[in-house]
């Protein structure tokens, strides 16, 4: 299985959201727990889940007494694992910068609305939209000296990549400041403290997203653990499209109506007397929590 304990079948997130992202598994997780609009709840949740994830499938591959045998055997365990791995891997969905449904998305969205607003009412040229776009919206020094993978791969890229991403950052936040204080002079405060609050969201939010990406490496090794743990068909199922189609896969993420209430049952339980509890309070006011 490998010398970290995994087949290393998933190569991508991206690669397993195409073809498990739109699984009822999948959705009824991420409406549960994730639809909180809060980016650091996002990233709490998915460090709990992590930790989870990996107790369980400790005591999946290895109880430890009558208690963790009895919950493996009835299937307990396994539910756990599947709702504890599916929600990391909808958690990283929402801080992924390239994913369209992120909360980054969304603030852009917002942001975009603001600034076509603003030139709108200032007369300025359709041109103007794209450069202030790219200074409102880019990651400020705070979120760190340079994105992730550039450091990671600074040995290849020399230290010159290091040093001009983190002048480019300085220099975008530098704009930034100046453009807000144009504006501000000639619109006043109140107009530009909305757009303000939005990119200080938007640079809380690529902290986490970079953080996010920091870790990518130990959440596929979780992800491969998790696959492994239900198809272990590693010589037969080698793809994605493999995997997707093993039956002890399909039964957790379209599992059919008995399966599917013990399924439910299973997660209320957690919900209520187990880890979920800690999970539910990550997780204010969600719109799914109710039911």
């Amino acid at each position: 299985m490998g010398i970290i304990g995994h087949s290393g079948r998933i190569k991508s997130f991206d690669e397993l959201d195409r073809y498990l992202g739109g699984t009822g598994g999948v959705g009824f997780l991420d409406r549960r727990y994730l639809k909180v609009g809060d980016e650091e709840a996002v990233a709490e949740i998915k460090g709990y889940a992590k930790n989870v994830l990996r107790d369980a499938l400790e005591r999946r591959r290895n109880p430890r007494g009558f208690a963790d045998r009895m919950l493996n055997w009835i299937g307990y365990r396994d539910a756990m694992i599947a709702k504890y791995g599916i929600l990391m891997v909808a958690a990283r969905r929402r801080l992924d910068k390239e994913n369209p449904n992120s909360l980054i998305s969304s603030i852009e969205e917002s942001i975009s609305l603001h600034v076509r607003r603003l030139i709108e009412r200032l007369r300025l040229p359709e041109r103007v939209y794209w450069p202030w776009m790219a200074v409102f919206s880019y990651p400020s020094p705070e979120v760190g000296e340079c994105h992730p993978w550039i450091a990671r791969f600074q040995a290849v890229l020399g230290a010159d990549a290091v040093r001009t991403a983190r002048r480019v950052r300085w220099l975008m936040d530098l704009y930034r400041s100046a453009a807000l204080r144009w504006i501000e002079d000639r619109l006043g405060r109140e107009n530009v403290e909305n757009l303000k609050g939005l990119i200080g969201r938007l640079q809380r939010i690529h902290f986490w997203s970079e953080k996010d990406e920091l870790e990518e490496e130990e959440d596929l090794a979780l992800t491969n653990m998790v696959v492994d743990n239900f198809c272990t068909h590693w010589d037969e199922h080698r793809t994605l499209q493999d995997i997707k189609g093993c039956p002890n896969v399909e039964r957790f993420l379209e599992p059919r109506r008995l399966r599917k209430m013990r399924l439910a049952l299973y997660i209320l339980l957690d919900d209520y007397l187990s880890q979920g509890r800690r999970l539910r309070r990550l997780a204010p006011g969600k719109e799914s929590g109710r039911g």
